[in-house]
């Protein structure tokens, strides 16, 4: 048996986890989603689903459509406050590899209701490329040490950005969050649970599953301290329509 102090890394997502814990109330849910229009568009030009951003594109259709989506609650020193966006900005977790380490980042898609399917995949791409250096908080979980001066640059850092809406502004962080595990989706495992996340809505892709009909399996958290059932239920209803409808005018901004 070994007893070892947590990284670093691990010791922020445990401090990210819990302060999300105390401040949001999540509803899970569990979608089963039929993509076979969109696997079958993109089977016919050779390609693999691009599912993660097909889905933060699908989102943003959405988010246009259903504005109030769009929002996080923030606890700010003055009392708490629900802050909407007047822009589509997507969080997007990306795990970046440097070193044999992996560390766990995140790109902004911003304004994503503007970009296609495309775009977005490629920004997204992108981001794991990105310059270590140049990332605050992934700078500091390269260096991995566990001390005192770390833990409280990262304490003071995630205090700013989810207690200060300007601050939160100023850094453009999005409104909405997707993620995806579907990189290591298995064919025999069927597995799905929630993303849950500091936003008003987060998505979480698990897997595809082939057969009779492609069907998408999506977990749903979505904070019950920014809105409540009923107002967010039309806007899930369309998403299950978007992402499963035969016209695949979506895929691309109207001016795209």
């Amino acid at each position: 048996m070994t007893v070892r102090r947590q990284t670093l890394s691990e010791w922020f997502l445990d401090h990210q986890l819990r302060a999300m814990d105390r401040e949001h109330f999540h509803i899970p849910m569990n979608l089963e989603i039929d993509v076979s229009n969109v696997e079958a568009h993109y089977t016919a030009q050779g390609q693999r689903v691009p599912v993660t951003a097909l889905v933060v594109r699908a989102l943003a259709v959405v988010a246009e459509a259903h504005p109030h989506i769009n929002r996080t609650v923030f606890r700010t020193p003055v009392g708490t406050r629900v802050v909407d966006f007047d822009h589509i900005d997507i969080n997007v977790p990306v795990m970046m590899e440097r070193d044999g380490q992996l560390i766990l980042s995140a790109v902004v898609v911003k304004e994503a209701n503007t970009k296609g399917v495309t775009e977005i995949r490629d920004e997204i791409r992108a981001a794991r490329e990105r310059d270590i250096e140049r990332l605050p908080i992934a700078k500091l979980m390269v260096a991995n040490r566990n001390n005192a001066l770390n833990r409280t640059r990262l304490r003071l850092l995630h205090w700013a950005v989810w207690r200060l809406p300007w601050v939160y502004e100023k850094q453009r962080g999005g409104g909405l969050a997707v993620s995806s595990l579907i990189r290591g989706h298995s064919p025999g495992f069927r597995g799905t649970a929630i993303s849950r996340g500091p936003n008003a809505v987060t998505l979480g892709v698990w897997g595809l599953e082939a057969g009779e009909r492609t069907v998408m399996r999506v977990g749903v958290g979505f904070d019950h301290c920014a809105m409540d059932g009923a107002v967010f239920h039309p806007a899930l209803l369309m998403l299950n329509d978007v992402l499963s409808r035969a016209d695949l005018g979506w895929l691309e901004p109207a001016n795209g």
